[in-house]
């Protein structure tokens, strides 16, 4: 009997010392053993969360971010087809046809008798609604981003079509309508910027900018040709109806399918929600509202003022070989007005892969610890000497073959600067980039419509030898512009851009309660 009981001692100190570990008192534990079990779980479940490695971005092919892009794609693409449709129209409105079944032709005269300044003020009319777009800024921070370039899109859409109309109608209604076209436009391409600080992180920044601004270049590179075709198969109006169409089915699709942030987003996945939040210190632009953009500091800024004068001289050289190069081969060639948009499309279409890769090595150059500063300033500086040389080249060598070459490498690295100015334009103002963006797109506006006033006065009988004057120009704003850049550009956020902490703001309140 003695025996058993013994055993049967020991059996129950065993079970408690396994139930209840010597180091801890078993008093405690009977009074407490269900605090101590949830205590022990919190910190199995901290050092759980310290192990768990940071999460891994979704499929960027597949995921809501990249969907964006293609619409900010699709919107960079119709900018073109409507800001350049005119380019191609203008040629056709103004030029005497031959009628004639093959035994006896006769000469139509052109539709519209137009000078050379009466063309260069159509052409430079829609960049007079870019004048205002200084307020774009304020105004699309207020809409949202999505919700702004939908808007923009489906007016545009609207006044585009309705150019042959107040054209055969009235000449000013039609300037009138050409103008809110520009104005239209010009916030789009605001609103475009606006898109990208809020979806687009800073380490997919150049990747994803150089995708969607490839779409300037697919237009450039479709416009001409496709409105050339138009042109010669139904007439000219039906440039600004297909092009007006366009508009209006991207606006209907933007309006469906584009958010101005993720988290308004619905159809977003929960797993890229969750990158997207976890790259929060990435994200360009604060999701606070009643954001203050600071005005007076932009325009005090080197570097926003080195970015005006990139942007000058970049629109400028585009203008004069986008706008005005169906005009110079049609007068340097004897050419039909297919080819001579066929002609005009080869320059854009070289830069159309180039711009993609050029964004992925600008990616590839931040994870070696090159200073994007210095980067940019090497490519811009680079682009702008070699576009120069080769304004020069062209007038040196006249002829045919070398100038579309020519005109090939100037577009392929307007291309390249265009991309790093929209960087540029997110990168030193992340919670400012709309109102940059609207600064910037009213230089923008100032260069093309002083570009078009110059080309129109420099080439009134339209020969090769004023053609050459106005290329000549061209190279020397770039060396200028190069030079300036070099000296005072910078890719990095400003001081004045940055937004109070939440520490900052308290002291603030705080020392507000305190003074009397």
């Amino acid at each position: 009997m003695l025996k058993r009981l013994v055993r049967g001692r020991a059996a129950a100190q065993k079970a408690h010392h396994i139930a209840y570990p010597q180091e801890i008192p078993r008093q405690h534990t009977m009074k407490q053993p269900l605090e101590e079990t949830d205590q022990n779980l919190s910190i199995l479940q901290q050092e759980s969360l310290l192990k768990t490695p940071a999460p891994k971005p979704p499929s960027l092919w597949f995921s809501k971010r990249f969907l964006v892009v293609i619409f900010m794609f699709l919107c960079y693409m119709n900018t073109t087809f409507i800001r350049f449709n005119i380019s191609i129209a203008v040629v056709e409105m103004t030029s005497s046809k031959k009628i004639g079944d093959g035994n006896s032709t006769t000469t139509q005269p052109p539709e519209f008798d137009w000078d050379s300044r009466t063309v260069a003020s159509v052409l430079s009319m829609f960049y007079y609604g870019g004048l205002v777009s200084f307020m774009g800024g304020y105004i699309v921070s207020k809409l949202g981003g999505a919700t702004s370039c939908a808007l923009c899109l489906m007016l545009s859409g609207i006044t585009t079509v309705l150019h042959p109309i107040t054209l055969r109608y009235n000449f000013y209604l039609f300037m009138a309508i050409r103008f809110l076209t520009g104005v239209f436009e010009n916030f789009l391409i605001i609103s475009v910027s606006e898109v990208s600080s809020k979806w687009i992180l800073k380490n997919e920044r150049s990747k994803l900018t150089s995708y969607s601004v490839s779409g300037l270049r697919v237009g450039m590179a479709i416009v001409h040709g496709f409105c050339g075709y138009l042109a010669h198969g139904w007439g000219w109006p039906m440039i600004f109806y297909a092009t007006g169409a366009f508009s209006l089915i991207t606006s209907v699709c933007c309006f469906i399918a584009m958010k101005n942030q993720p988290s308004e987003d619905k159809w977003i996945s929960e797993a890229e929600l969750k990158y997207i939040e976890s790259q929060q210190e990435n994200i360009t632009t604060s999701s606070r509202k009643n954001v203050k953009h600071p005005y007076r500091n932009m325009l005090s800024s080197a570097a926003i003022w080195a970015l005006f004068v990139v942007r000058f001289s970049h629109m400028w050289v585009v203008t004069i070989v986008v706008t005005f190069l169906p005009l110079y081969y049609n007068d340097t060639t004897v050419e039909s007005i297919e080819k001579i948009g066929i002609f005009s499309s080869v320059p854009n279409a070289a830069s159309i892969f180039v711009i993609p890769i050029c964004g992925v090595l600008l990616d590839y150059s931040r994870k070696i610890h090159i200073p994007v500063t210095l980067m940019h300033k090497m490519v811009i500086g680079g682009s702008f000497a070699i576009c120069s040389a080769l304004f020069l080249s062209s007038v040196i060598v006249s002829d045919f073959i070398l100038s579309i070459i020519a005109f090939s490498l100037i577009q392929m690295f307007l291309g390249i600067i265009i991309l790093i100015t929209q960087i540029i334009i997110i990168s030193v103002a992340p919670n400012s980039s709309g109102a940059v963006a609207g600064l910037v797109t009213f230089v923008s506006s100032i260069s093309n419509i002083l570009a078009r006033e110059m080309t129109g006065y420099m080439t009134t009988n339209r020969n090769m030898e004023e053609w050459n004057n106005c290329f000549i120009l061209s190279s020397v704003i770039l060396m200028l512009s190069a030079v300036i850049f070099a000296f005072y550009g910078s890719s990095e956020p400003q001081s004045w851009s940055k937004l109070p902490s939440p520490d900052d703001l308290a002291h603030e309140n705080q020392t507000k309660k305190i003074t009397p």
